[in-house]
């Protein structure tokens, strides 16, 4: 009987003290998403965080949560960068592709900006396109078009470049249907990457400078 009782005890205690792990755990991420905005890298890679990477990562894959992929990806977790990298490059999915657009457009990881250089330059029109999909018609924004933004807005999360290039950035014409608007602010993206790009890949970025026109 004594045994028995022991026994019980040993397995409340280790129901009682899984249940309190896993709510630290998931007071820890909900605090973390509810500040995702002021949450660094620096503290997400803080030792006494590391169980909560597992659950950010599932929300970020499974539930397709914005805040737990900008965390992750400015992390350059290669599980998420992979996953939205492959939903920016849907080409039949442009609802997955517009919003993998916005959530890179809000890290602050310049690194991520080397995966869309190839898009950037892409010899093509910046004038949207529409495809026939089922009885809709969907509304395809070209590569370079979002490649622009998503560069635009790395720029201005990010506290590593100067307050320069941060204005400049926020000055570019931003979500203009006008194709005015979509070829200027393309081009000076262009020329930003290309004037600057040895310090971009070497990632001296308060030597970065706005583009000279």
């Amino acid at each position: 009987m004594k045994t028995r009782l022991i026994a019980a005890s040993l397995i409340t205690f280790v129901i009682f003290n899984t249940v309190k792990g896993a709510d630290s755990e998931s007071f820890q991420t909900d605090t973390i998403l509810k500040n995702w905005k002021s949450t660094t890298s620096e503290s997400l890679r803080n030792p006494a965080n590391s169980k909560v990477i597992p659950v950010l990562r599932k929300y970020a894959r499974d539930s397709a949560d914005q805040r737990a992929q900008v965390l992750l990806l400015n992390l350059q977790d290669p599980e998420i960068v992979s996953f939205c990298n492959r939903d920016f490059h849907k080409a039949d999915r442009p609802y997955d592709r517009a919003a993998a657009a916005n959530t890179f457009a809000l890290c602050s990881e310049p690194q991520l900006m080397l995966l869309f250089i190839d898009d950037l330059n892409r010899a093509e029109s910046t004038k949207s396109s529409r495809v026939a999909a089922g009885e809709e018609v969907v509304r395809i924004t070209p590569l370079s078009v979002l490649a622009t933004e998503v560069i635009r807005g790395i720029i201005i999360h990010s506290p590593q470049f100067t307050q320069s290039v941060k204005d400049w950035a926020a000055s570019l014409p931003k979500g203009s249907e006008r194709i005015e608007d979509r070829d200027k602010a393309r081009t000076l993206v262009r020329l930003f990457w290309q004037q600057n790009e040895p310090l971009l890949r070497s990632q001296r970025y308060t030597e970065v400078r706005p583009p000279a026109q």
